[in-house]
This record gives C-alpha cells, sequence and structure tokens, in this order.
C-alpha cells in the first residue's frame, strides 16, 4: 500500500504544473475586438499607436488590470470594454485613484458601427426614464381627487444622463459633462472635412467631425476646451486631484481612418505631447480582452483562486514532508542479503576470466599469500619482502632464492597456466604452515 503512494507528491505536481500551462496558453478575451491598438480597420488605432512610436513619443501597450498601472505618464483608454467601465476599484474607481496621484487620463467613447453603442447603453436608458416619469405624472393626477399621495417628478433627474460611460464618467468626477448627439456611422457625412479651432497646435481641420457626438453641460465651464467644432466641444480637459482627465467625445477622431487624413494625424500627437508630459503613452487593451500572460499569476494569487492555490501548495508541502526522511519516523537500516565467501570469490573469478586478466589474477594470488604470511608470522604488513622470504628460508631449511622463484607469477598467463601456479602456491602454503 506504502508503494502506491510513493509518486503521488509528483502526480500532483505534475498535474498542478499542466493546469498552469493549461491557463497559460488559453485565450484571454475576446481578441478579435477590431477597436484597440492592434486592430487595423477602419475604427482600429493601430495607425496612430506606429505614428506615435515613428515621431519619437514612447508608446506602449497596457494588457494588464488597473492595479498595476505605472506612476508617470498617461493611460489612453480607446473605445473602453464594458468591464473598465466599472465603479469598483477594478475599474475607474481604481483609475480615478491612479489620476489623484499626478497621473492623466484620456478617455474617449467608445462603441462601433455595429452595435451602437451609445444608443443602447445612454440614450435608451434616458428615453426609458422619461416614459415611466410621464406615466407616473399621469396617474398622480389621476389620484389627486382620491387623495392618495402622487409622485413629484425631479426634471434634473430625467436630464441627468444615465448608463455606463455616464457612471464612470460620474466615479472620476466629471459627471456633470454630458456628450450631445448619438453615434452615427461613419459613411454618414464623416469624410467632409470641417474647421475646428482650440489652443493645440497644428489642428484646423479635421476629419471625422461631422455628425460626431460633442460635449456640452456645465461642468465644462470648470476644465478648459482644447477643440471646438461647428456644433461644439470635442475636446476637453479638467484637473483631477493632482492629475487630469482629458474626454474626447468620438475616440473615432483618432482612429486608422481619421488619422490617415487632414489633421488629425497633428491632434494624436498634440494630445500625446499634452498628456503625457515627457512619460509613455499607455494604450488600455486589458478591457479589448487583449490581457497579458502574466496575468495568470494575478489570477492564481487573487480570490477565489487564491484558496485553491494555498490548499495544493498546503498539500504538496505536507506530502513532501511525510515522504521525506529528515522530517519522517526514524526508519531501522535496512538488512542486506547474506552473501557466502564463495560467491564472491566466484564473481571475482568470473570478472578475471571474462576480461583475461589472468596475469592481474595471478598478481592478486600471491600478494594475499604475502600478505597472509605477515600477519600470520608476526611481521606485520611493515616487513619487506625480502625480510619476510628470509625469515620462511630458515623455517623451511631451503633458501630464500628458491621460495621466491617458486612464488614468482609467469611472463604470460592464461587459464591453465593461471591454474597451475595457483595449485604451486596452494602446496607451498601447506608445507609452509602446515609442515607438509
Amino acid at each position: 500500500m506504502r508503494g502506491g503512494w510513493r509518486g503521488l507528491p509528483g502526480m500532483i505536481g505534475l498535474t498542478v504544473v499542466a493546469a498552469l500551462v493549461a491557463l497559460l496558453f488559453l485565450p484571454g478575451g475576446n481578441i478579435t475586438h477590431d477597436v484597440s491598438s492592434y486592430g487595423v480597420g477602419k475604427e482600429g488605432h493601430r495607425l496612430g499607436f506606429e505614428l506615435l512610436e515613428g515621431v519619437g513619443i514612447e508608446t506602449r501597450r497596457f494588457n494588464h488590470g488597473v492595479e498595476l498601472l505605472p506612476d508617470g505618464g498617461a493611460l489612453w483608454v480607446l473605445d473602453p470594454g464594458v468591464s473598465l467601465l466599472d465603479g469598483g476599484p477594478a475599474g475607474m474607481g481604481g483609475i480615478r485613484a491612479w489620476v489623484e496621484r499626478g497621473n492623466t487620463l484620456l478617455l474617449a467613447v467608445g462603441g462601433g458601427d455595429d452595435d451602437d453603442w451609445l444608443r443602447h447603453h445612454v440614450l435608451g436608458r434616458i428615453e426609458e426614464r422619461r416614459r415611466l416619469a410621464e406615466a407616473e405624472a399621469e396617474s398622480g393626477a389621476e389620484t389627486e381627487e382620491t387623495g392618495a399621495p402622487s409622485r413629484k417628478v425631479d426634471e434634473e433627474e430625467l436630464l441627468k444622463p444615465q448608463g455606463s460611460f455616464y457612471e464612470a464618467m460620474a466615479t472620476l468626477g466629471v459627471g456633470d459633462v454630458k456628450i450631445h448627439g448619438q453615434r452615427t456611422p461613419l459613411e454618414v457625412g464623416f469624410d467632409d472635412p470641417m474647421p475646428v479651432e482650440g489652443p493645440l497646435p497644428g489642428v484646423s481641420v479635421l476629419r471625422g467631425v461631422r455628425n460626431a457626438p460633442f460635449l456640452s453641460g456645465e461642468g465644462l465651464e470648470d476644465g478648459e476646451v482644447l477643440l471646438r467644432g461647428e456644433q461644439g466641444p470635442l475636446v476637453w480637459r479638467r484637473a483631477v486631484g493632482e492629475g487630469q482627465v482629458v474626454l474626447v467625445s468620438d475616440g473615432r477622431l483618432l482612429s486608422n481612418w481619421a488619422v490617415a487624413g487632414d489633421d488629425n494625424g497633428y491632434l494624436l500627437v498634440s494630445l500625446a505631447t499634452l498628456t503625457a508630459g515627457g512619460g509613455p503613452v499607455l494604450y488600455e487593451e486589458f478591457s479589448h480582452g487583449y490581457a497579458s500572460v502574466t496575468t495568470l499569476t494575478r489570477l492564481l494569487l487573487q480570490p477565489p483562486a487564491l484558496f485553491l492555490t494555498i490548499q495544493v501548495l498546503v498539500v504538496l508541502t505536507a506530502l513532501v514532508a511525510w515522504r521525506t526522511r529528515r522530517f519522517g519516523p526514524a526508519l531501522p537500516a535496512a538488512r542486506g542479503d547474506r552473501r557466502t565467501k564463495a560467491e564472491h570469490v566466484h564473481a571475482l573469478a568470473d570478472l578475471h576470466l571474462r576480461g583475461k586478466h589472468h596475469q592481474g589474477a595471478a598478481r592478486r594470488l600471491r600478494q594475499q599469500l604475502m600478505s597472509r604470511w605477515r600477519e600470520r608470522f608476526g611481521g606485520g604488513q611493515t616487513m619487506t619482502d625480502e625480510a619476510l622470504f628470509q625469515w620462511l628460508a630458515r623455517r623451511t631449511e631451503t633458501s630464500s632464492d628458491e621460495l621466491r622463484g617458486s612464488m614468482a607469477t609467469p611472463k604470460t598467463a592464461d587459464g591453465r597456466r593461471l591454474l597451475r601456479y595457483a595449485r604451486r602456491l596452494e602446496a607451498l602454503r601447506r608445507r609452509i604452515e602446515e609442515g607438509r
């Protein structure tokens, strides 16, 4: 049973690694969005991104969450995704805190020709609130005769726009500025260049102004209009904390289609110089679905995945500690298999036989016999061969030269010569030790 658990820590570790690799290569959101700085269509912003790089302005794509925004430079949110318009810390709430530290946000109305974003998210809600108020007003007139209380219609509440984009503007502290007009497709009168005015250098005639939405509201007086067309302000900024927020009434003024003609390129560069202040321009792409692979770390270290990550680490640590001898219970020493001396001799002989080391085997037999005699007759291992032969000669009443000659190894040896030499040494041993 214990053998089956040996590979469990490794199996769990491989499973975790496989899951992380799978998450790493999963696509992050809707990566086909065409209004990002990767988009090469008419409403994309790839051309503007490359234009800023070409004139020497540091331009980067920001593919992370709001909490990783670096200080310095400007964040450009062009055609933002709905997830970024949330008022929480992961949306406009976090961006406002970042702006108040002295940074700049450029925010442009999002949406495209197909989804008609502004109509669905803003104008539709305003119309719905107006119909509800009129219905309540009519029912209130009928209840005056019965004495039932009627709800007073708040005209300011009717005029206050509602919707994701306006809620985001309110979070940023510029909710008193509204966007007047509905976004229409680019094909409706946008090709006619129109004159504009404002303090931005080199910007006098722009493409895409006709039928584009413009900014209105009492809050415009608290800021500065940077660009104005015939129908109204197009670009406006206001200080928020130590930083500033720049609003663009229509993000399509900076799109690929617009930058390719008239003074829209000058407008893009002027806004980059004004907002970045020498720092980098960050194109926000996280809400468009272009999440960086480093967001995998954020995924594992934030709830609810954080709790699962902690549990996996605790289990792995416990399993490793359990299987490691340093921290585990004491184990008895392993009992080796009993072997006989004959097995060792046979194994050694087999090695010499396979390698044809007959000469080495003969020398080993001679050395073993000499060591045996040194220990047996009290001379010790420090006794020289000459002294040992002289002692053996006196014991056997023979000359030392004769003993040396009897123990001399053959110059060339094979299996037969080695066997005869081993027998001669064995006879000499018996003669010296047993007197035979």
